[in-house]
């Protein structure tokens, strides 16, 4: 069973904080950005509302696509009507 498990809401920019779990083991996590932003060390165009990482030995087992659609519905949730994510090519779905 695959599930997103909230942990808070919090920041300057509101981003809620989700830890993803499969069969009891936590895989990874993620952050929805209730506005769209970025680092200031990265570029306006790499802006976007979700952020999340799989742990190092799960990546390559498709688990980022599965969180990421689990995040969509609460993004929604929140109130965004878009949704901007990026990523570096070599992670592109």
């Amino acid at each position: 069973m695959e599930q997103l498990i909230f942990r808070e809401t919090s920041g300057p920019l509101p981003t809620s904080e989700y830890d993803f779990v499969v069969d009891g083991e936590k895989v990874g996590f993620l952050q929805i950005r209730h506005k769209l932003s970025h680092a200031p060390d990265v570029p306006f165009q790499m802006a976007s509302h979700i952020y999340y990482e799989i742990i190092e030995e799960k990546r390559g087992q498709g688990y980022g696509a599965r969180l990421l659609a689990l995040a969509l519905p609460e993004a929604k949730k929140l109130g965004l009507k878009e949704i901007i994510v990026t990523c570096l090519e070599e992670n592109g779905i």
